[in-house]
């Protein structure tokens, strides 16, 4: 058995004091590290919906852009060899 004079369990004010304001502290600092995180997994979430629309724009734009131009021509004169010419056009 303890010794309820010498282990005894007690409170002044000032203790009682000191661990509110610690559990306050702690509390509030628990609520600010949610909304950061919140604000942390929006902030990602925001991020991959504007990723996915800025890519899907430019694959848009990139197929009205692009374009392939085949051409062969055959030169009737007997010195020259006949021509073909490949054109790629990309627009970055």
């Amino acid at each position: 058995m303890y010794n309820e004079q010498q282990y005894y369990w007690k409170w002044t004010e000032e203790e009682r004091r000191s661990y509110r304001s610690m559990w306050v502290s702690s509390e509030q600092t628990f609520n600010n590290v949610r909304f950061v995180v919140g604000a942390l997994l929006l902030n990602r979430l925001v991020s991959a919906i504007n990723a996915v629309r800025l890519v899907a724009a430019y694959n848009k734009r990139a197929e009205t852009e692009m374009g392939w131009n085949v051409s062969v021509g055959i030169n009737n004169q007997v010195n020259y060899p006949s021509n073909l010419t490949f054109n790629f056009q990309a627009y970055f």
